[in-house]
């Protein structure tokens, strides 16, 4: 036969089911007697039964009720955190916030000194390079970008001696 399993508020718990649960555990080593469920049946507010047919083989209750902010235990409440908890969130939110601002400024550093040679370069200083060390996708941008600084800056400078060849053939 299948098991079946339902749910249902405590406050319809009979003394009946209540005796069952008690048998049940009288045979595990937590037992105890009608007295205990019949006392919990107050402060439970949802019971899950197993039965296969009409035999009890398992039951669980909860309760909402809170100590200190935790669940009941069955050995007591836990020990409670006294700030602790809300000082080690601090520490790590406030750990977590500098290691992002390092690891941004390690990612973003490339890119700044990409833009600082770029406003040189635009002020006609072709002779300025990145030598960036990277080896990630940005120190190969730099790499490109200083290839192409430097064939733009001799071609700037053919073009310069071609100037001044051309002005020295004409005052000839």
């Amino acid at each position: 036969m299948a098991i079946e399993v339902a749910t249902k508020d405590c406050t319809g718990l009979s003394d009946g089911e209540l005796a069952e649960m008690a048998d049940l555990s009288m045979g595990s080593q937590a037992g105890y007697d009608i007295g205990l469920p019949s006392k919990a049946r107050e402060a439970w507010v949802i019971g899950t039964t197993a039965r296969d047919g009409e035999r009890l083989q398992g039951c669980h209750c909860c309760t909402l009720a809170r100590h200190r902010g935790h669940p009941p235990c069955p050995g007591g409440p836990p020990p409670r955190p006294r700030g602790r908890l809300g000082w080690v969130s601090l520490a790590t939110l406030a750990g977590s916030a500098g290691i992002g601002f390092w690891l941004a400024t390690q990612v973003l550093h490339p890119v700044q000194v990409i833009t600082r040679a770029a406003r040189q370069i635009s002020e006609t200083d072709l002779s300025r390079r990145l030598n960036l060390k990277s080896s990630d996708e940005m120190g190969e941008l730099a790499n490109t970008f200083d290839r192409v600084l430097g064939r733009l800056q001799s071609a700037c400078e053919r073009q310069r001696q071609r100037l001044t060849d051309a002005r020295a053939g004409v005052d000839d």
